[in-house]
């Protein structure tokens, strides 16, 4: 493995249990999707992604998560599974408020990031066909990499996306830790403003509000059941990575109008 490669974290709910804002809530389903995304990082052939947690919070079997682990590894990649039952929490608070409570217990569990200076942060439904890629790219030093977005309806001026995020595992224990507790989608505070904020409160720690290439998403979305191997979907990625490279070129949007933005809020 790569030095210093990051571990990739897929977080996991199989049961929701009555989520709210949930497009897809047939448990066989989920589960069908979550084994599909296993079984593309199983085989990819790139020692970038050499060590992946699948992080379940509903308390689920994961025997045949372990059953694919077991039979469909050509590549020996190093898997940690683990399933906590956490997915009993008031409905309302949103899934966000599930995800990171779940990767606050996964960080302190499990083995393969006790050892971690980094690791990935990814929707575990998803796959990012050229993560690799991104990997490669991204710089030398780093505490958070992720997409932020400012936005001049949003309470603090912008939010971030979730799905996939590069971290510190430093940064994590130093300013996430427990964040979930300030996430609560029914009165529109989702963990993508969260995020938003813990970047415009850090300090002397390094941010980058742009991933370094535009990831080519595979999968469905959960909350709005967008295929993203649609023909939308592929017509729009072109002009996504152009605008992405523009916004690279130009620094935008930068960490001071980041910070500027929950002033004006």
């Amino acid at each position: 493995m790569p030095i210093n490669s990051p571990v990739l974290v897929l977080t996991a709910t199989i049961n929701p249990k009555g989520m709210i804002d949930l497009k897809l809530h047939d448990i066989d389903q989920r589960r069908s999707q979550y084994l599909q995304a296993l079984r593309f990082w199983l085989h990819l052939h790139d020692d970038q992604v050499r060590s992946i947690v699948f992080a379940e919070n509903s308390g689920s079997d994961l025997t045949s998560f372990q059953n694919i682990v077991d039979s469909e590894n050509p590549h020996g990649k190093s898997v940690e599974l683990i399933s906590l039952n956490q997915n009993d929490f008031p409905r309302q608070l949103g899934k966000g408020y599930g995800e990171f409570m779940l990767l606050d217990s996964v960080l302190q569990q499990s083995k393969a990031l006790a050892t971690a200076e980094h690791f990935i942060k990814i929707t575990g439904r998803l796959v990012v066909t050229n993560l690799p890629k991104m990997i490669r790219c991204l710089p030398a030093r780093y505490d958070l990499v992720c997409d932020a977005f400012l936005v001049s309806s949003d309470p603090n001026g912008g939010r971030i996306d979730s799905r996939l995020m590069f971290v510190s595992r430093s940064f994590y224990e130093r300013a996430v830790l427990g964040a979930f507790h300030r996430m609560n989608d029914s009165v529109g505070i989702f963990a993508e403003h969260v995020f938003f904020e813990l970047m415009q409160e850090q300090r002397d720690t390094a941010l980058f509000t742009r991933l370094p290439i535009e990831p080519r998403w595979r999968g469905v979305s959960g909350s709005t059941g967008a295929d993203y191997t649609g023909t939308p979907s592929r017509i729009k990625w072109p002009l996504k990575a152009g605008r992405r490279m523009w916004h690279r070129l130009v620094g935008y949007p930068s960490i001071d109008s980041i910070r500027a933005a929950r002033r004006k809020a």
